[in-house]
C-alpha cells in the first residue's frame, strides 16, 4: 500500500499541473485572466511546453500501472489480492472499476501508443480533445478506491483535494509572478532608453532659466551642453550632456554657429583634424548647428587663424554655392 500511495501521490501531482496549465489557459476562469496567461505562455513556450507534456505523459503512465496485465506488481487486483480484503469491499472496488471501462481502455490505448514519442499537438487529430476533463472521472475513481483500501488496511483515508488547491494556487502564483518579473524587464529596458531623455530635459530646463550670458568669439572651442539627439546627431556626454565645440560664426551675444568636436581619428571629406596643445581633435563638418548661447559652459582655448582658415574652406569645398558670402552668414575666414 504503502509504494501503491507513492505511486498514486506521484500521478495526483502530475496531473494537477496538467490541469493547472490547462485551466490557466481556459475562459472559465475569467477571460481577461486567461488571456493574460496565454501572453505569459507565449513569452515563455519552451518552459510551458515541457511541463504540459511532462505532466501529461507522467500521469498517463503513473495511472496505467494500476490496470497493467503485462506488470501485475501495482495492479488494484494484486493490492486486493494482498490486502485479503473481503467480498462485499471487492464488488463495491469491482464496480468501480466496471462504471471506467471506457476511461481505462482510452488511458490504455494511449499508453500504448508510445508516450515517449507521443505529441500532444499533433496526434491530437488522432485522439480529439486530450485535456484533463477527459481522465478526470477515471482519475477521481482511483482516488475513491484507494480510499476504500486504505480503510480497510489500517483504518485511514487519504487527503486529495488540499494538493490540488494548493497546486492551483500556486500555479496562479507563478503566472503572477512571471508577468511581474516581464514588467519589471520592459520597465527596465524604458527607463534605460527613456530616463537619458528626462535628465536631458530637466538640464535644458536649467540653461533655459540662465540669465548671465557668456562672452564668446569666433575660432574659440567651448564645452556645449549639446544634449541628447536622435539618430546619428552628436550627443553630449557626462552629467551635463557636453561636448567640445568649435565657434565657426557669432551672429549675436545669443545665437551662434558650432560645430561638434570628437577626440577619435576620422577621415573624410566631412572631418577635419587639428592639434591644439599638443591634443588632436576632429571637427564634424557635416554637423554644424545653430544653438543659443546659454549652451556655453566653459571656454577650453581659441584655435589659430590658420587652422580656422582651412577648417573654412573645408565647409566651402563641402556646400560649394556660387555666392559663399551666404555660406555661414558670410564667413570669409578673417
Amino acid at each position: 500500500m504503502e509504494v501503491a500511495a507513492g505511486r498514486m501521490h506521484s500521478a495526483y501531482g502530475f496531473y494537477c499541473v496538467w490541469k493547472w496549465i490547462e485551466l490557466s489557459r481556459n475562459i472559465q476562469i475569467g477571460e481577461l485572466l486567461a488571456k493574460g496567461n496565454v501572453e505569459v505562455m507565449g513569452r515563455y513556450p519552451i518552459l510551458f511546453s515541457v511541463l504540459l507534456r511532462s505532466s501529461f505523459y507522467n500521469f498517463i503512465i503513473d495511472l496505467s500501472i494500476f490496470f497493467d496485465k503485462n506488470d501485475d506488481s501495482l495492479s488494484i487486483n494484486k493490492i486486493i489480492s494482498e490486502l485479503n480484503i473481503d467480498n462485499n469491499i471487492k464488488e463495491e472496488i469491482e464496480k468501480i472499476i466496471k462504471s471506467q471501462k471506457i476511461n481505462i481502455e482510452k488511458l490504455k490505448n494511449i499508453r500504448n501508443k508510445d508516450v515517449a514519442h507521443f505529441d500532444m499537438h499533433f496526434d491530437r487529430a488522432n485522439i480529439p480533445n486530450i485535456v484533463y476533463k477527459e481522465f478526470e472521472e477515471l482519475f477521481f475513481a482511483v482516488q475513491k478506491i484507494f480510499n476504500i483500501l486504505s480503510t480497510a488496511f489500517d483504518g485511514s483515508k487519504w487527503v486529495w483535494n488540499h494538493f490540488e488547491e494548493d497546486t492551483l494556487r500556486q500555479g496562479q502564483i507563478f503566472f503572477e509572478d512571471l508577468r511581474m518579473a516581464e514588467k519589471m524587464r520592459l520597465d527596465g529596458i524604458e527607463d534605460t532608453l527613456l530616463k537619458p531623455f528626462s535628465k536631458w530635459t530637466d538640464i535644458k530646463r536649467g540653461l533655459e532659466k540662465k540669465e548671465k550670458n557668456v562672452l564668446f568669439h569666433e575660432r574659440e572651442i567651448w564645452w556645449c551642453s549639446l544634449g541628447l539627439n536622435i539618430g546619428f546627431e552628436q550627443d553630449g556626454k557626462n552629467d551635463q550632456f557636453e561636448r567640445p565645440v568649435l565657434i565657426l560664426k557669432k551672429y549675436s551675444k545669443d545665437f551662434l554657429i558650432v560645430a561638434p568636436l570628437t577626440s577619435k581619428e576620422k577621415s573624410g571629406e566631412y572631418y577635419f583634424s587639428f592639434i591644439v596643445r599638443d591634443k588632436k581633435h576632429t571637427v564634424i563638418l557635416s554637423q554644424q548647428r545653430a544653438i543659443s548661447s546659454k549652451r556655453l559652459n566653459r571656454l577650453m582655448y581659441k584655435v589659430g587663424d590658420s587652422i580656422f582658415d582651412k577648417i573654412i574652406t573645408n565647409i566651402k569645398e563641402l556646400y560649394p554655392i556660387k555666392d559663399d558670402s551666404r555660406l555661414l552668414g558670410g564667413i570669409s575666414g578673417a
